[in-house]
């Protein structure tokens, strides 16, 4: 979804998927802790970036 839409939030990521908006935010953390996503920009107007 993240590299589908690179402004996509953590909500509709939620409702897309059906998971509990707290597991969708442990996820993206984790990614972000491993280096995998990194957010750009703040958290309003921000982007993700997928590292490949």
């Amino acid at each position: 979804m993240i590299m589908a839409d690179s402004k996509v939030t953590q909500r509709v990521i939620q409702q897309q998927t059906h998971m509990s908006l707290r597991s969708i935010k442990r996820i993206m953390s984790e990614l972000q802790r491993k280096g995998i996503i990194l957010r750009k920009g703040n958290n309003r107007s921000g982007e993700w970036i997928v590292k490949e």
